[in-house]
């Protein structure tokens, strides 16, 4: 199994977290790292032939289904919110700001949905702070092993 690849792009060596998975490729990822296929994206994007072609996808019922999904998806995620916020104006959860980030023990400024925003999961959360709650979005494949330190 992989765990190094190269970008094509910027010649960096990087962990194989930072590649999508492309199941046509010989090692299952694509050649260019995350940070080079956005950059990519938004050059082509900007260009009269991508802007076109935006246009033209705007349209399909494809991307009106995708859209759909995606509001829903950030409807779970408000509620996920209101409901912390709500367990912590009741007084039954602590504010983050009175716990510790898990992972680097500094002063804690948010909660992360480590289970996802589903109804059933709204409430477990771990306290984290600003620079881990970034770090980790993008890239946390395994949840189920996280933990709180904080009573929630």
């Amino acid at each position: 199994m992989v765990n190094e690849k190269q970008c094509t792009l910027c010649g960096e060596i990087k962990s194989v977290d930072w590649f999508c998975k492309d199941k046509y490729s010989p090692d299952k990822y694509c050649a260019q790292c995350r940070l080079c296929r956005k950059q990519t994206k938004k050059i082509y994007l900007q260009s009269e032939q991508g802007a076109e072609t935006t246009k033209r996808y705007r349209k399909t019922a494809k991307h009106k289904e995708i859209r759909k999904v995606i509001y829903n998806r950030s409807l779970q995620k408000m509620r996920a919110r209101n409901a912390i916020n709500n367990e912590v104006r009741r007084g039954r959860s602590k504010k983050p700001v009175d716990c510790n980030c898990v992972f680097c023990s500094k002063v804690a400024n948010s909660y992360h949905h480590y289970s996802g925003y589903i109804d059933r999961f709204k409430l477990h959360v771990i306290p984290l702070c600003k620079t881990c709650h970034y770090g980790i979005h993008p890239f946390v494949k395994n949840h189920e092993n996280l933990e709180t330190q904080c009573s929630v």
